[in-house]
């Protein structure tokens, strides 16, 4: 499991959703046997506020 991979299944940026902000998402790899990266990649989550529904009901 690698970068990104890993941030979206440990759900790591989840706390931070409610927050009203711009998520990016940043994955480094790095390569131990040549002690240098080998991968980096980033992500900026598509969010969307929740929309709430409310019903009125006559008393």
């Amino acid at each position: 499991m690698y970068g990104i991979e890993q941030i979206k299944e440990k759900k790591y940026h989840e706390k931070y959703i409610a927050e009203d902000k711009e998520i990016f998402l940043i994955g480094i790899d790095f390569d131990e046997q040549e002690k240098n990266l080998s991968k980096f990649e980033t992500e900026k989550l598509a969010l969307t506020k929740p929309e709430f529904q409310c019903q009125i009901y006559p008393i």
